[in-house]
């Protein structure tokens, strides 16, 4: 019980730091392109501008993320529900129907993600900045972004692979000295296990510090 206890403790504890990190990043990101539409060409943005309505747009955007996470996992169960009820119409994993329905949903989940993926990733980063925008909720904010990509399909498609990529490009530059690090602290600790048989655990401060910036 204690461990478990432990476990779903750390857990939550987590999950609600990483929400709060996750909702910060998007309320400033979001602010300074709000803010920018607003400036002259030339006028600068301010850490004034940054933090305008600050924790007003705080509460919004972590409200409407929790909601938003939470129509995700419903989404999520019903069509795991749908695979898992024809995969059991089938017969099971001892029918030959059941593996062909396997298959297919293998591949159509891949045709999907190929499709769907970027246009998935581009929707809920756009409705957070239109909930903060214009001060709605994540379903109005949904209705208006659905109304915005309305004919745009492809382009936002080819818009959101292209940012995705980058994105994925640019964390990968930003990760090699963490990589770095973490090779030289892999090989330094199995060094320190062979040499005095005993297991190292502990996680080096160079390491948190890297990491971290």
């Amino acid at each position: 019980n204690s461990f478990y206890g432990d476990l779903i403790t750390s857990y939550f504890a987590s999950m609600l730091v990483l929400f709060i990190g996750i909702t910060i990043y998007n309320v400033i990101l979001n602010r300074n392109l709000i803010e920018n539409e607003k400036l002259k060409p030339g006028e600068p943005l301010t850490l004034g501008h940054t933090t305008i309505d600050f924790w007003k747009d705080f509460w919004r955007v972590l409200g409407n993320m929790l909601l938003m996470l939470i129509l995700l996992v419903l989404f999520t169960v019903v069509i795991v529900l749908i695979f898992a009820g024809l995969f059991a119409l089938m017969g099971g994993e001892k029918s030959a129907g059941a593996v062909v329905v396997i298959v297919l949903g293998v591949i159509f989940f891949f045709i999907f993600m190929i499709i769907f993926g970027p246009i998935i990733s581009f929707i809920p980063m756009a409705s957070l900045f239109v909930c903060q925008r214009d001060g709605v909720s994540i379903f109005n904010a949904l209705r208006k972004v659905f109304h915005y990509m309305k004919g745009n399909f492809w382009n936002t498609w080819v818009v959101s692979m292209v940012g995705l990529l980058a994105y994925m490009a640019m964390g990968m530059i930003v990760q090699i000295p963490v990589i770095i690090v973490s090779l030289i602290t892999t090989f330094s600790r199995a060094n320190h296990i062979a040499g005095y048989g005993v297991q190292d655990n502990s996680t080096p401060v160079l390491m948190i510090v890297v990491t971290a910036l």
